[in-house]
Order: C-alpha cells, then structure tokens, then sequence
C-alpha cells in the first residue's frame, strides 16, 4: 500500500496516468502516460521517495508507439510469470490487474486504455499467450 499511495501521490503532483503497476519482491514495474513531459521529473521523484539510497537507479524509457506501448503493458504483466511467481497474470496478487478485475482495491488510480473491463478474457489470453504483436495485429486487441 505504501508504495500505490506514493506512486498515486507523484503521479498526481506531475499530471501523470498510472496504467499498468507490477510489484515484484525486489522492485517494480510501472507504465505511465505522461501529459507535460514530466516523465523524468516523475522517475526523479519516484527514486528519492520510494528507492533506497543504496539500490539501483530508476529507469525510465519512453514509449514511442502503439506496438512499444503493447509490449510493454505486456512484459510488465508478464514479469511475475518469468520470475516464476504465478502460472498466468490474473492471479499474480500484486498487479494492477487484480484492481481492473474488481479483486482489489487500490490506493491509486489505474487507467485502463485498452478497454480491459469490456472485454478482461481476450486481454488475458493475449497477456499469458507468447504473441508478438506487428502493426496489423494491433487492431485486433484495441477496443472498438
């Protein structure tokens, strides 16, 4: 809860949407969407409120395009089922998709940009199947 309620706190105070969130035993994974170039402001913050002075630095990479923006969603999600933590992504517990799910609550805001609550069973195939996605793919997983 700590650390949703940090995040959610900087995310507000830099005019950034939180849409994916990961917390893993050792660090975390966060995919945000940033509206006034604040991103590294944001990643700033982040490392002094949340990572110990002694850890690894923070590290932010923007997101460039759709096909970027899916993979990443994607391998955030997945991180937890390459560490060997779960068998698929929606019964991870420390996701962001236990909260879009309605099993969770949260202490910060998740958008959800790929209309997972319309449709949450062809977004979960698509997160545990091992499919890479190409610029005609793309369509087929974006809400109409």
């Amino acid at each position: 809860m700590y650390l949703q309620r940090n995040l959610f706190r900087i995310a507000n105070q830099f005019s950034i949407e939180l849409q994916a969130l990961v917390m893993m035993d050792t660090h975390f994974h966060v995919l945000i969407e940033v509206r006034d170039e604040n991103e590294n402001f944001f990643c700033d913050e982040v490392a002094k409120k949340l990572a110990p002075a002694d850890d690894q630095a923070v590290f932010c990479e923007p997101v460039s395009n759709l096909a970027q923006y899916l993979n990443a969603y994607k391998y955030i999600y997945n991180n937890p089922i390459k560490a060997g933590m779960t068998a698929t992504v929606e019964t991870y517990p420390y996701s962001s998709l236990q909260i879009l799910l309605g099993r969770s609550s949260c202490h910060c805001l998740i958008a959800d940009k790929l209309g997972f609550i319309q449709n949450p069973r062809k977004i979960i195939n698509w997160l545990n199947s091992d499919l890479k996605f190409k610029d005609s793919e793309l369509k087929v997983f974006l809400p109409s």
